[in-house]
């Protein structure tokens, strides 16, 4: 931790210094780490990184470059684009689903009690909750926007929101590896590229 922490930027280190817990602190290093190795591996150049409106970070040139961070427990998770994009991961424990009524809308807790195992409920409950989490960061607006304002609806393989924020489209990919988290990403590029797993410990 001492050597990694020496080698990024006064702002990140600021910025774990203000974390209380050790493991946060851990998982913030680790998060900074995962988007160097992410730039290293796609030829994207160091440079100084912004902090656009509503602390919305990007790589500032030409040719900008956007990403998103993201950590829970033992994982952290980077997407990096060409254009606005947001991720989230979340370990799947035993969710408490009072939390559900104030970020799903009717719709969307309907769908939930849909289910009757319990293994489907948690996974849709987390499904929810990693979407919307990587879209109001897509967005840039974080916690200023109501999590109710917009929905998801699923088929097959595609995932859509309906909202009212902006005129944008946005496209969504989610990951489950079978690890216990449950990982998605959102964008305005309609690529979906695959997910890649880099052991930051090696």
């Amino acid at each position: 931790f001492k050597f990694f922490y020496e080698t990024v930027s006064l702002e990140r280190r600021q910025k774990i210094d203000r974390l209380r817990f050790e493991k946060d602190k851990k998982l913030s290093l680790a998060a900074e780490l995962l988007r160097k190795k992410a730039f290293a591996l796609n030829g994207i150049r160091e440079g100084r990184i912004i902090i656009g409106e509503n602390g919305k970070p990007y790589l500032e040139g030409e040719d900008a470059v956007y990403f998103n961070l993201s950590h829970s427990e033992e994982k952290v998770m980077c997407v990096i684009s060409d254009r606005e994009a947001g991720c989230d991961v979340e370990y799947m424990k035993t969710p408490n689903y009072k939390v559900a009524e104030w970020f799903l809308t009717e719709k969307e807790r309907e769908m939930l009690d849909r289910f009757e195992t319990e293994e489907e409920k948690r996974t849709l409950f987390y499904r929810f909750w990693t979407l919307k989490e990587s879209f109001v960061k897509a967005v840039g607006l974080g916690m200023q926007i109501d999590l109710k304002a917009f929905h998801f609806s699923f088929h097959e393989d595609t995932v859509s929101v309906c909202q009212n924020i902006n005129q944008n489209r946005y496209f969504f990919k989610e990951y489950d590896l079978g690890d216990g988290y449950r990982y998605a990403l959102c964008s305005l590029n309609e690529e979906r590229a695959p997910l890649e797993e880099i052991e930051l410990t090696k």
